[in-house]
């Protein structure tokens, strides 16, 4: 009989509450060769890890964090992995998406997974060594906590009919909790709005999919750290082998099944995120909502863009099934219609939502925006008021993200990969000339011109303001502040630094100050900061849970 362990697969869902036979149903169904990759691997103590040939460094550092990650998995649960993986990295999602490793059809949602069959572990590169960090710590839990629970690693599980694996808020939730090193500023931000909005289920009743099994998850798990002890934690997953089920399990290591853990689990996020009502607004409060998701239908609603002229805004929206862009009149809210229709043509098989961007010709008769075509990123531009392709660019870059167009109209600058490293490149729009203005592995995303072009404002892992990398193998990554940078590359300063992470940067009109989302506080909330330092920055929003994006009106 066939049983649901042969086509098993973990899937390392990255960002949004979508399950998995959701986001499916958004791409499209036949997978596409992308052409032949020339394979090599390196070998390890415990792994064998094999990446594209223009993949080394990246390949490195994932050897390095493969070894590490385990090290402190099998510290954690007190159990030491005894097969040896074959670890899988792409230097690009599109690589990815058409890996012959799996059958399911890989969408921008999924960050990685680990195979049942062969205990393959199969991971992007998408331009951030922390997010890389991250996936290949989660996979890696999933490798180890399949063995413990089958007492044969993967191909044991296929054949050991008494193997158990237990529900999916287990699975994802201990492997979130352990690559997230315990809590994160993501899963505090959903458990509080889950909580405060009454739609955290019963334990029993978590969903077989979706975000709220990883962070709920994760949740349950940090909850029994704080209040039984982190070893607790081991034993849990340690005790299911032997228990059979999660509800015996709890009770073996815990003393409380699943009834009385989710009663615990439900008063004390109830004593974690209530009192925070009364110190915190709501977006109701402090703004006016455009989009209405009772009466207009889908869940997102992400990269608004003002007009140059400030009385529209184009954004990205799934309220009709599909990731599509729209324009909304900025004065009275009004619909104004699709502009495009994404996941319906080649031209747009998937529209960027994790990295969306959005972005006005300075005239305001044209967007650009970049899309998934045929497999390779694509940027557009189109005319909004003909509602037409006006032009199409497509380079030899393993990913295009977040356009940002120039004020005076000649030049688009982005976010582009190849081989491994995540630069701006800057494309001349009238003769398609690129240039390429960074050459680093740091991170350098969310691009903003300033109003006279002389500079592009940038968040970046760059741990400092060197433009040249001596191409050591340790570096520092993962810490983003807003930098700007020359249109050309020939200088580069960080303007706002601390510990926090800094995103989205946008320019004030008169050129001196920058707007941004900033987590220091644990929720991402908008600040404005002067460029030079002369003005004390501005808090703008105190928000009972984060900004995801923004933009600044011209006004």
């Amino acid at each position: 009989m066939r049983t649901r362990r042969h086509v098993f697969f973990f899937l390392a869902v990255l960002g949004l509450t979508l399950n998995t036979a959701e986001a499916q149903e958004y791409f499209g169904k036949n997978k596409v060769s992308l052409g032949d990759f020339d394979w090599h691997y390196i070998e390890t103590e415990h792994f064998t890890i094999y990446f594209d040939k223009n993949s080394l460094p990246v390949a490195e550092f994932a050897a390095k964090e493969a070894e590490r990650s385990l090290v402190e998995i099998e510290e954690a649960l007190n159990y030491e992995m005894k097969g040896r993986y074959p670890l899988v990295f792409y230097n690009s999602h599109n690589g990815f998406a058409v890996s012959n490793i799996s059958g399911a059809e890989l969408t921008e949602f999924t960050g990685g997974f680990t195979e049942f069959a062969q205990g393959r572990v199969v991971i992007p590169y998408t331009g951030s060594y922390a997010d890389f960090r991250h996936v290949i710590h989660h996979e890696l839990v999933h490798s180890v906590t399949v063995e413990l629970w089958t007492g044969g690693g993967w191909l044991g599980a296929m054949l050991n009919q008494q193997a158990t694996i237990p529900p999916l808020w287990v699975v994802e939730g201990i492997a979130e909790y352990l690559s997230r090193y315990g809590w994160d500023i993501a899963a505090d931000n959903q458990m509080r709005d889950a909580t405060i909005t009454g739609y955290v289920p019963p334990i029993e009743f978590i969903p077989q999919g979706g975000l709220f099994a990883y962070k709920g998850g994760q949740s349950i798990f940090y909850m029994i750290e704080q209040e039984y002890g982190r070893e607790k934690v081991g034993q849990v997953i340690r005790d299911v082998r032997t228990a059979k089920t999660i509800d015996k399990a709890l009770k073996s290591a815990l003393g409380v099944g699943v009834e009385e853990l989710n009663e615990k689990w439900h008063i004390w996020l109830k004593r974690q995120h209530w009192n925070e009502i009364n110190k915190h607004d709501s977006p109701d409060e402090i703004a006016k909502s455009l989009t209405d998701r009772e009466e207009e239908g889908g869940f997102f609603n992400r990269a608004p863009q003002f007009s140059p002229q400030g009385d529209k805004i184009a954004y990205l929206s799934d309220r009709n099934g599909t990731f599509d862009i729209y324009l909304r009149s900025a004065i009275d809210g009004k619909d104004l219609g699709r502009l495009v229709e994404g996941e319906r043509s080649s031209d747009f098989e998937w529209m960027f939502v994790l990295r969306p961007g959005i972005t006005w010709s300075p005239n305001g008769q044209y967007i650009a925006f970049a899309a998934k075509s045929k497999n390779k990123n694509t940027l557009y531009t189109l005319d909004v008021k003909r509602r037409k392709l006006k032009k199409r660019f497509n380079f030899d870059l393993d990913g295009l993200f977040e356009p940002a167009w120039s004020p005076d109209g000649k030049r688009i600058a982005f976010s582009g990969l190849k081989d491994g490293w995540s630069d701006i490149y800057v494309v001349d729009v009238e003769t398609d000339a690129l240039h390429r203005i960074t050459h680093d592995p740091y991170d350098e995303t969310n691009l903003s011109w300033s109003p006279d072009g002389k500079w592009i404002a940038m968040s970046s892992d760059n741990p400092d303001e060197s433009l040249t990398f001596d191409g050591r193998k340790d570096f520092a990554y993962g810490q983003y502040d807003i930098y700007v940078i020359r249109p050309d590359g020939s200088e580069m300063r960080r303007v706002v630094e601390n510990e926090a992470k800094e995103s989205y940067p946008k320019w004030g009109q008169d050129g001196k100050t920058l707007a941004y989302i900033s987590d220091r506080t644990g929720v991402g909330n908008i600040y404005v900061a002067d460029i030079d330092g002369d003005e004390p920055e501005m808090v703008v929003t105190n928000l009972l849970a984060s900004a995801l994006d923004f933009d600044w009106s011209p006004d």
